[in-house]
């Protein structure tokens, strides 16, 4: 299963420049979107982040 991370507005795009691989975060406003690649049998998990802490 793969990620796709999306931050939206400019202050969570600095916020999210500081992460670090493996860090957790908690999301207050989002939406997820599962994507799945029948011929290639891969899930994509796509996470649109409006808010996070």
């Amino acid at each position: 299963m793969y990620w796709k991370v999306k931050f939206v507005g400019e202050k969570n795009i600095e916020k999210a420049k500081t992460l670090k691989d493996k860090d957790k975060i908690e999301i207050l406003k989002g939406a997820i979107e599962n994507t799945y690649d029948k011929e290639n049998k891969i899930l994509w998990v796509n996470v649109t982040i409006f808010d996070f802490m």
